[in-house]
């Protein structure tokens, strides 16, 4: 009896220390540490706050047991579950659902050790993201699928991210990488993405040749001195693909991009070069020295983003509704040698000072454009000898400025002793002029224009020769024809008389030329 009696003391003892599961009906704010919280039915059209299952304490689990939690308000509520405590926190683990409508399926902020398992999550297409990973790391996603989204996993300044067995497809970005430093230690196994191609991820040294079209989206993080050549990367005509680089070293050449954001990203050296960009864009953040040369873009162009010491060389830019270059709190970027053509703007700068812009050719609705402080850059580089990327004449210094009817400034600019540069330089905005515009007034090196005689042009030097050529090779014909036929000794004497004083007119033409 008293053994009984004592197990029943210590039964009644523990009896608040064990937690019954809680079962859910609607939305709830969960905050019983440690709690496993069962979904027993579908919440559908909610519309009565900002979040559904709001998560307050650690190392709870959500099954919706197949269930679905959706919203249909027309501007969506931020999240279907919420993961964002004061303090941080860790060990949340959600399973069985299926959320759509949200602006975030799941949100994760400054919490880590997550499992997001068997999830299926769409928004209204408007603008959603399926799961957001902000400052939270050591989270992994099993047998997840987000489709219709704009970004399907959006990870934010978050690492050890590790995927399995799941589909991220048909999102404006399947997964949209934006760390604010290198995080680069994540894992990917069986991702599928647009096109049911898979989503990689390298963070060692891989090299990249001969692909044509063998994944959907491309993540270079950590994955120092790669090398990607002869890349066909055309993913989808639905939505935007990402080729991310945030690795030093990197060599993209040889290769095809469309429907692409080609993205370095915290990077160093990274150069591309002999590619095609159509409805492609490349762009530098927080990167140093990135080179882009020899390079075509069609209807997208080159952003520069906090970035410094990059070089466009030898691009040939054309019909971005945008621009064709922009530099944003950009510095020391050097462009030359390329043609920029039928964009809405040829080059923005924001915020931007002490880049180098020369010898290039705009032709565009605007030519140039500034936004935020306005600070010095250069337009012209010294007057030496070189090849123009547009005009006759044998040496550069500055840009072409041209538009589509033919009268930008180097077209009607002053060109008093016609060697090819404006007199006047061409001032674009406070502490940005353009010392030595290109101008078209050089000659053509290939016809000479004599100067007119009584008022009337002589003929080119080229039309000219063409006829005393022809007429001295009549004239030999036709006193061949005499020698031959007639053999009139004086019809020869006289042919090679005048023959002579056709030759010294000749002779005297050409010092007239010269």
């Amino acid at each position: 009896m008293r053994k009984a009696i004592i197990f029943a003391l210590a039964f009644l003892l523990l009896l608040p220390l064990t937690k019954a599961d809680t079962y859910l009906t609607s939305c709830a704010v969960l905050d019983t540490p440690g709690e496993t919280y069962y979904l027993t039915q579908d919440i559908i059209n909610y519309t009565s706050g900002d979040f559904c299952m709001d998560v307050r304490a650690s190392n709870i689990i959500i099954d919706c047991q197949g269930h679905t939690i959706s919203t249909s308000m027309e501007t969506p509520s931020y999240a279907g579950i919420i993961y964002n405590p004061a303090g941080g926190g860790s060990g949340l683990v959600v399973r069985n659902c299926i959320l759509t409508g949200w602006s975030f399926g799941v949100y994760l902020s400054g919490v880590s050790n997550n499992v997001l398992q068997n999830l299926v999550m769409s928004t209204n297409g408007t603008y959603g993201t399926g799961v957001e990973l902000a400052y939270s790391s050591f989270n992994t996603l099993t047998n997840v699928t987000i489709f219709n989204t704009t970004s399907g996993l959006e990870i934010s300044d978050s690492d050890y991210t590790n995927v399995f067995n799941s589909t991220i497809k048909n999102n404006f970005a399947d997964v949209f990488y934006r760390n604010h430093e290198r995080y680069c230690h994540s894992y990917y196994e069986n991702v599928i993405g647009t096109n049911d191609k898979p989503i990689v991820f390298f963070n060692s040294t891989v090299e990249i040749r001969g692909w044509d079209n063998n994944a959907s989206e491309i993540i270079l993080c950590g994955a120092d001195n790669s090398i990607v050549d002869n890349l066909k990367f055309s993913p989808s005509s639905y939505g935007w693909r990402y080729f991310v680089v945030q690795s030093n070293n990197v060599t993209i050449s040889n290769s095809n991009f469309s429907n692409t954001d080609v993205w370095s990203d915290y990077s160093n050296n990274v150069t591309i070069f002999n590619s095609n960009f159509n409805d492609a864009f490349a762009r530098s953040d927080y990167s140093n020295n990135v080179t882009i040369s020899n390079s075509i873009f069609n209807n997208q162009g080159i952003g520069f983003y906090n970035s410094n010491n990059g070089t466009v060389y030898n691009v040939s830019i054309s019909s971005s509704d945008f621009f064709g270059i922009y530099l944003s709190t950009s510095n020391f970027i050097t462009i030359s040698n390329s043609r920029i053509q039928n964009c809405t703007y040829g080059i923005r700068l924001r915020n931007s000072a002490n880049n180098s812009i020369y010898n290039n050719l705009f032709n565009n609705t605007n030519n140039f454009g500034f936004s935020g402080a306005i600070y010095p850059n250069y337009w012209n580089t010294t007057r030496q000898t070189g090849t123009r990327v547009y005009s006759f004449g044998n040496e550069i210094g500055g840009n072409y400025w041209t538009n589509a009817t033919g009268n930008g400034y180097s077209d009607t600019c002053t060109d008093a002793d016609k060697d090819g540069f404006c007199d006047d330089p061409y001032v674009l905005a406070t502490d940005n002029v353009d010392y030595l515009a290109l101008s078209d007034e050089y000659p053509s090196p290939t016809t000479t224009t004599l100067p007119p005689v009584h008022g009337v042009p002589l003929l080119s030097g080229t039309l000219v020769g063409i006829v005393i050529g022809s007429g001295i090779l009549i004239f030999m014909l036709r006193t061949l024809f005499d020698i031959t036929m007639k053999g009139d000794p004086k019809k020869i004497i006289e042919y090679f008389i005048v023959l002579a004083v056709i030759v010294l007119t000749v002779l005297s033409l050409e010092v007239l030329f010269a």
